[in-house]
């Protein structure tokens, strides 16, 4: 009697852990990293009789983890992967707002500073015109400023990202050895932690999606968490953590390194999770783009300033001397950029020297351009050119030319084009007054044409300058010159959006791809060690029906012992 009594207690029992069991994987089917736990019966031995032997009844063998580590490490390694694409997207959408098309766009200022020297070339006597060329040189170092103002935020923004998530997988690393240690101990008593073990999964999978990690498990049960290139964060209940350094090359960067090792972690070693997103865009995306804004920047303020001191401004007061600077930016690129020279008399819309062609010439031939190329502030000599031929009148056929009214140099041909060489005093010297002059006709034998600086008094010299325009005409050139590898700076900002724009489209499409594949994976894992609500439910109704007919047996089994009692009686 005592046995069919010990067979009802073990099935009872045996039910009750089961519900026990069930009623867990139900309470924790919302529970991240969580795997279904499955128990395990087996029948307990039975005695010989001279029947056979005769069972005993059921007993716990233990409560199984669903687990499949294939599904895990893929899910760890996609989420790794669509958490970096992810981190690097925001930082590139956010990065492609500094640079707007249209009208608020800094290519567009660039544009409107030349155009502002098309009035000054229709009426350079204008001071409202060249006030407008001041307001439009402000407008764009004050662009510039912004973007670069905007790029530093972000370039900081980086920084302190990378230190928070630092901070997070430090304390990660951490709590993934202090499991370590509580599994190990558990299975030195042979018992096997399962909650213990889906939280330590569960802490590695949020730690793949800060770096990537691959795992190893030990004998003891613990489990060595290591980065790409071998380097372990985690060895059994030991953890090493991460810190930021300083890049030596560019004090605004930041590196990542283990503490204690000599150089930091490499590209490839932390291609995964949010950090190796973030690191990549302060590496590679961020560099790239600041590049071509200040290429782009210097660009158009190097060109102003050199083609403002071929000019020479209004107030320029005794003598002729270069236009000043117009941007500068004190060493500091776009970040420090500003407008130095506010004065409109001093916008530089007249050049040094001028052209004129004699009023007697008999042929057609006009001045079409005077394009000054270099200019030291102190060489203005008068240069005179005059065409030879047979006779007066007829067609040129050679010509000759003088400076400052010294003697001819004769010359019998007429060569395409024609280069005027003639000794100055002293050293030669690259910066001093060159020019090239372009003519359009036919000229006729006598033919004069003249350049030279304005003369008279100062005040007649000023007047001249009031209304000269060749400086101006040669800014409003810069407009459709290659002022940026080969660019105009309206093409060249253009081509900066573009690339920002490319950037920005391929990160979407790799985050779109790694979360795809990352949600696949998570489904995958999901479907083989997740809870099932209606399994688990009509397993509910199997161990409740098992432990009804537990009870049964022992209800069976007092009614027997109660029965044997009244016999006996």
């Amino acid at each position: 009697m005592s046995g069919l009594l010990s067979i009802g207690v073990r099935a009872m029992n045996a039910s009750q852990t089961a519900l026990q069991v069930a009623g867990h994987n139900i309470a924790n089917a919302n529970t991240a990293g969580y795997s279904r736990q499955d128990i395990l019966l087996s029948a307990t031995p039975g005695s010989f009789s001279g029947a056979g032997y005769i069972g005993k009844g059921v007993q716990v063998a233990g409560v199984a983890r669903a687990y499949d580590a294939y599904a895990v490490r893929e899910e760890q390694r996609s989420s790794s992967q669509a958490a970096m694409d992810e981190a690097r997207l925001q930082q590139l959408e956010q990065l492609d707002t500094l640079f707007p098309l249209g009208e608020q766009g800094l290519g567009h200022a660039a544009t409107q500073l030349f155009n502002a020297y098309v009035d000054v070339a229709s009426a350079p006597q204008d001071l409202s015109a060249r006030q407008v060329v001041v307001s439009r040189a402000e407008d764009f170092a004050a662009r510039a400023r912004a973007v670069a103002e905007q790029l530093e935020q972000m370039q900081s923004g980086v920084r302190n990202d990378l230190g928070v998530m630092s901070t997070q997988a430090n304390q990660i690393i951490d709590a993934i050895a202090r499991v370590n240690g509580l599994i190990q101990a558990a299975q030195g008593a042979s018992q096997v932690p399962n909650d213990l073990l889906d939280q330590r999964d569960q802490l590695v999978r949020d730690l793949s999606a800060l770096v990537p990690v691959s795992t190893v498990e030990t004998d003891q049960g613990g489990l060595n968490v290591m980065l790409p290139g071998g380097q372990a964060l985690v060895m059994g209940s030991q953890a090493r953590a991460l810190e930021l350094r300083v890049d030596p090359a560019d004090a605004r960067l930041r590196q990542v390194a283990l503490v204690g090792s000599a150089a930091p972690l490499s590209g490839s070693q932390l291609a995964g999770g949010s950090l190796g997103g973030v690191l990549r865009f302060q590496n590679e995306d961020l560099p790239a783009t600041r590049s071509r804004f200040e290429a782009l920047v210097t660009g158009v303020t190097t060109a102003v300033n050199a083609q403002q001191a071929l000019g020479v401004a209004v107030d320029a007061g005794d003598g002729l001397h270069p236009g000043a600077p117009i941007f500068d930016d004190g060493g500091q690129g776009a970040l420090g950029l500003q407008v130095a020279m506010r004065d409109p008399l001093g916008v530089a819309a007249a050049a040094p020297v001028a052209a004129s062609a004699a009023a007697a010439n008999l042929g057609t031939a006009s001045v079409a351009a005077l394009t000054v190329r270099s200019w030291d502030g102190a060489s203005t000599p008068q240069v005179e050119l005059e065409f030879t031929g047979a006779a007066a009148g007829s067609a040129a056929t050679g010509y000759r030319w003088r400076v400052d009214g010294g003697a001819w140099t004769n010359e019998a041909s007429l060569p395409q084009p024609l280069t005027l060489d003639f000794p100055v005093g002293g050293d030669p010297d690259s910066a001093a007054l060159g020019w090239s002059l372009n003519l359009q006709g036919a000229p006729k034998a006598g033919d004069r044409f003249s350049v030279a600086p304005p003369a008279g008094s100062s005040a007649e010299v000023a007047e001249a300058l009031r209304h000269q325009n060749g400086n101006a005409l040669a800014m409003v050139g810069l407009r459709e010159k290659a002022l940026v590898g080969g660019s105009t700076a309206g093409d060249a900002y253009a081509e900066l959006i573009a690339e920002v724009g490319l950037r920005v489209e391929g990160g979407r499409t790799l985050a779109d791809l790694s979360a795809s594949a990352a949600e696949q994976a998570t489904a995958e894992r999901s479907a083989r060690s997740g809870v099932n609500l209606d399994e688990e439910a009509a397993r509910l109704i199997q161990y409740q029906q098992a432990y009804q007919a537990s009870a049964k047996v022992l209800q069976i089994a007092q009614s027997l012992f109660d029965t044997l009692l009244q016999t006996a009686g």
